[in-house]
């Protein structure tokens, strides 16, 4: 995520919820042959909390 552009993290929200949820699936699915599942998953899915809030989802965005 460090990596990408000025453009993908412009906007309101932005792209960045487009490029990064193919990465979030892929690390998911990656992180299921590790030795330390638990502790990646939580690290790896923090970022989730924050997307919620940043595109409004009305049901969801006022429990965060």
């Amino acid at each position: 995520m460090p990596l990408l552009s000025y453009a993908v993290w412009g906007g309101d929200p932005g792209a960045i919820m487009r490029v990064v949820l193919p990465v979030s699936v892929a690390f998911n699915v990656l992180v299921l042959r590790s030795r330390y599942f638990w502790p990646l998953v939580v690290a790896g899915n923090l970022s989730v909390f924050h997307g919620i809030h940043m595109i409004n989802v009305p049901w969801l965005a006022t429990i965060f």
